[in-house]
């Protein structure tokens, strides 16, 4: 029974001397975890903050008149209304070619 007792002493001994090296390695890992949440959420706001500012700066330019980057190509003015552009009834008479009556 004594040798049982410090056999299991012995056991107990080393499973403690485990406990506290794997505890010195987390705590480690709570540091790496506590400063990637860190860069993480300053990450977050800096994003944020950027999305901020690009959106005030797409508003000013709109409300200056400037059109936003994405919206280059794009046509407020609608071309079938222009009112320079002949009918089709002024663009036939004025293609037509100039005809003969004859003098008979």
């Amino acid at each position: 029974m004594v040798d049982n007792a410090l056999e299991l002493r012995k056991k107990l001994e080393e499973v403690t001397a485990q406990c506290d090296s794997l505890k010195e390695e987390s705590s480690g890992f709570d540091l790496q975890i506590t400063q990637l949440s860190e860069v993480r959420d300053k990450a977050l706001a800096e994003s944020s903050r950027a999305q901020a500012e690009v959106q005030r700066l797409e508003d000013r330019e709109f409300q200056e008149g400037y059109a936003p980057s994405w919206f280059e190509g794009l046509s407020l003015d609608d071309p079938s209304s222009d009112e320079d552009e002949a009918t089709p009834d002024e663009a036939t008479r004025e293609d037509a070619p100039n005809e003969v009556s004859p003098k008979d």
